[in-house]
C-alpha cells in the first residue's frame, strides 16, 4: 500500500530489485558513518536493508517515480523509532521533513499502514550522532526533543 504526499510516493511493497537499486543509493552515498555511526561495510548494508528487522517503506520522487531513500520504523516496548535515509543528491529539498513529519503524524494518529498491518504509538523516539548536524536539525524540526545520552 503507497502513501502519497505532496513530492513522494512511498511504499511498503517492493522487490529485490527496488533492495538493490537502495543499496546502490546507500553504498555511492559516501555518508555511511555519518548515518549509521560506523564504518561502511557489506554485511553492515545487508542488516540495514533487511526489512524483517523493521518496518520498511521506500521513497520515492512522484514526478518521475525515481527511488530516492527509504524510512524504516523499529518497534521497541514503548513505541517507534524512526530511521530515514535521502541520496544526497537529493537532500536539501524538503523531502526528508516532508515523510518523517507524515510519518510521526500518522503513527500518532493511528493512521500508518504497513503490509495490511495497522500501526500506532503515543511515544516517538530518534536518534543520530551529535556530528550529524543536517539529522538532528530535521529531528527537531519535526518536534523531537534533545535529550542527553543516558548513562546506565
Amino acid at each position: 500500500m503507497g502513501i502519497i504526499s505532496e513530492h513522494l510516493l512511498i511504499q511498503d511493497e517492493y522487490g529485490k530489485e527496488d533492495l538493490s537499486k537502495l543499496a546502490d543509493i546507500i553504498r555511492n552515498g559516501n555518508d555511511f558513518r555519518i548515518f549509521a555511526g560506523f564504518d561502511f561495510h557489506e554485511k553492515a548494508l545487508e542488516m540495514l536493508l533487511d526489512d524483517s528487522k523493521k518496518y520498511m517503506y521506500l521513497i520515492y520522487r512522484k514526478e518521475e517515480d525515481k527511488l530516492i531513500g527509504y524510512i524504516g520504523l523499529f518497534k521497541n516496548r514503548d513505541g517507534f523509532e524512526p530511521e530515514i535515509y535521502i541520496a544526497s543528491k537529493e537532500r536539501r529539498k524538503g523531502y526528508g521533513y516532508e515523510v518523517l513529519s507524515l510519518f510521526c503524524d500518522k503513527l500518532l494518529r493511528d493512521q500508518l499502514i504497513h503490509k495490511k498491518e495497522s500501526l500506532s504509538s503515543s511515544v516517538l523516539y530518534a536518534s543520530c550522532l551529535e556530528e550529524n548536524i543536517a539529522c538532528n536539525r530535521l529531528l527537531q524540526k519535526c518536534g523531537f526533543k534533545p535529550v542527553k545520552e543516558r548513562s546506565y
